[in-house]
């Protein structure tokens, strides 16, 4: 155990015990050599006097390892006892802000976070305010530079509030408030009204990730048992260079972990997922209940496994959805749903053939309302895009769309690979596959504007296209990356993925910028085409990045990069690889070059940071 170095007392008191000890011995020799004809009470008395010694030392032992003990756990946090930097109350009206005060406001406490930052701009000189992927995609994306955002996520932990004490409770305290790029990235940039955006503060939001407690030392024969409640990042799996977290219960809840049943370690948690924008007048805003178990740790030849089970439930009603104020026209009616998923996570540690290298392997299955997060399974329904039964153009306005069973017959599929190697300080490599299938539960119907005659007689009404696909969606996705020093800090990074999609079933927002009071797509000027929804084809990102970085393994930070990225898709996919963003100035929305349905490739320049600690 490392303690403060400020202790001088007890410092002191080590010291003078080991000078009395050298007195004692000196005393007794010189003792002996003064009256050697009686060594038999000479024997006697040292004897005495080193029993005396010994037991006056135990009680010196004993109340310095009180006094460490108190330094140690002193906090200002401790059973509200304000205390300086070496555990010793303050007397009087309370601490002076000294560098001792300030120590004790410290002890305990931790900071981290991560923090990703740049700009872009596109093949034709323009902005870059979007990224290419993949239609009808699980929520992955190519990364290294193929990223529009910019993050700041910081995370502060108080733990042992209640002190460093083993007869007490040990609670630790964590939240994470994170910041996120809204739209513009000029420095001073006036809004529709000539105010300044960093005055509105437009140009930012401020969402709340984590905000939890955890208890543990509960139970004092299992203190590794650890309760905790409120939200959180809960145990999430996830492919870095693809941004794929492919199981993420994160959310609002409460559980307890590190239940020790012999072959592995138990974690049962309760997590609700809540939608405030659609509700029903009889049972409130639409909810989603989850039971979440897993069984960690357990050890399987090379490697540990994990078994996941989650149960969820959903309860159904007539719900509308509000968006930005603005009610849909069309009601939706969905029965109750449940869901039921589960599976395995399988992981070897491989620092034998390099430092922090692995082979992670996953497979799950969800039925019903399970697809392996919080966020609820209403919005397939009600969402706003022309692919969703709420908006076939069909039904008149107000009229109730019943959806059923659509959420309980949803399916969901996921399983894959991720192998990272470090093979040498100055060579890294990862490599991954994903084998994805979705079922949305119900058969889809997409209506867009006709690209030759986008109105009707009357010069307004727009003349619509009407077409349907199946629920389901396969997606295939593999890729690698490379990374090479040619210096101590100086590395070379490249990465390729390639994907196919069957099914396009979404992405249709790069034909119409929302809906209108009779429940009619408004056309997108610009972008008046058919999109891939329905079609297969095949997607693929390339990018180089040289880039400052610490040598020594593929997940080294910080990084300093410049990069080019070039995408290429199938004619089928064109107009759907690059998702416009709402947004901007005057709150439209603003397409990238490539979202014209009329490319099939394109490029993305720019620079980036990214860092964590």
């Amino acid at each position: 155990m490392c303690f403060p170095a400020s202790f001088p007392r007890l410092l002191g008191l080590k010291a003078s015990l080991v000078a009395s000890l050298a007195l004692l011995t000196s005393g007794a020799l010189y003792a002996q050599n003064s009256d050697s004809g009686d060594v038999t009470a000479l024997k006697s008395q040292m004897e005495k006097m080193q029993k005396q010694y010994e037991d006056r030392i135990s009680a010196m032992e004993s109340k310095m390892q009180s006094l460490e003990s108190k330094s140690e756990s002193g906090s200002i946090l401790n059973t509200h006892v304000l205390t300086d930097a070496d555990g010793k109350q303050y007397e009087g009206k309370g601490p002076v802000l000294d560098e001792s005060f300030l120590k004790s406001l410290t002890r305990n406490f931790s900071f981290t976070a991560y923090v990703r930052a740049g700009v872009q701009f596109n093949g034709s000189g323009g902005g870059g305010n979007f990224n290419f992927e993949v239609p009808d995609n699980d929520g992955g994306r190519s990364r290294l530079g193929n990223e529009n955002d910019t993050y700041f996520e910081l995370t502060w932990k108080q733990a042992h509030m209640l002190g460093d004490n083993p007869d007490v409770m040990d609670v630790s305290m964590v939240f994470t408030p994170a910041f996120r790029y809204v739209q513009n990235r000029a420095s001073f940039v006036g809004n529709v009204f000539g105010a300044k955006r960093e005055a509105t503060g437009d140009d930012f939001d401020i969402v709340w990730r984590e905000a939890y407690l955890e208890m543990a030392n509960v139970f004092k024969g299992a203190p590794e048992i650890t309760f905790w409640g409120g939200q959180r990042f809960y145990d999430r799996f996830n492919f870095d260079p693809q941004d794929y977290f492919y199981l993420d219960m994160s959310g609002y809840g409460a559980g307890v972990k590190n239940i020790d049943v012999g072959i592995g370690k138990l974690w049962l948690a309760y997590l609700g997922g809540l939608d405030d924008d659609i509700a029903a007048p009889t049972s409130g805003s639409f909810y989603k209940h989850s039971l979440d178990v897993r069984l960690k740790d357990i050890q399987i030849g090379p490697g540990k496994l994990m078994l996941v089970g989650i149960a969820n439930y959903e309860k159904g009603n007539t719900f509308t959805h509000d968006f930005a104020g603005a009610t849909l026209v069309h009601p939706v009616h969905t029965n109750d749903a449940y869901g039921l998923g589960g599976g395995a996570v399988y992981k070897i540690d491989l620092s034998a053939i390099g430092p922090k290298s692995y082979l992670e392997l996953f497979a799950l299955a969800g039925f019903g309302a399970s697809n392996f997060s919080t966020s609820t399974d209403v919005g397939v329904i009600t969402g706003f895009s022309s692919n969703f039964l709420v908006l076939n153009p069909g039904l008149p306005a107000g009229a109730v769309v019943n959806a059923g069973n659509a959420i309980q017959n949803q399916r969901t599929y996921r399983a894959g690979g991720i192998f990272v190697w470090n093979p040498n300080p100055c060579f890294s490599l990862g490599l991954w596959g994903i084998r994805n299938q979705d079922s949305a539960g119900f058969r889809l119907e997409q209506s867009f504007v006709n690209p030759v005659f986008p109105v009707q007689a009357d010069g307004v009404t727009p003349n619509l296209v009407f077409k349907n696909t199946a629920a389901t969606r396969n997606l295939y996705t593999v890729g690698i990356r490379p990374i090479v020093w040619i210096a101590d800090n100086i590395a070379i990074q490249g990465q390729a993925v390639w994907n196919y999609v069957d099914n396009v079933r979404g992405w249709q927002v790069n034909g119409f910028s929302g809906t209108g009071a009779n429940g009619l797509p408004i056309p997108n000027p610009g972008t008046l085409s058919p999109t891939a929804f329905g079609r297969s084809g095949n997607f693929a990102a390339f990018t180089i990045a040289p880039t400052i970085k610490p040598k020594g393994g593929y997940y080294t930070r910080p990084e300093l990069r410049v990069f080019a990225t070039y995408s290429i898709w199938s004619d089928s996919l064109k107009g759907a690889t690059t998702p416009i963003q709402e947004g901007g100035n005057t709150g439209g929305w603003t397409p990238s070059p490539y979202a014209n349905g009329h490319a099939n490739q394109g490029w993305l320049f720019g620079t980036q940071v990214e860092w964590y600690f």
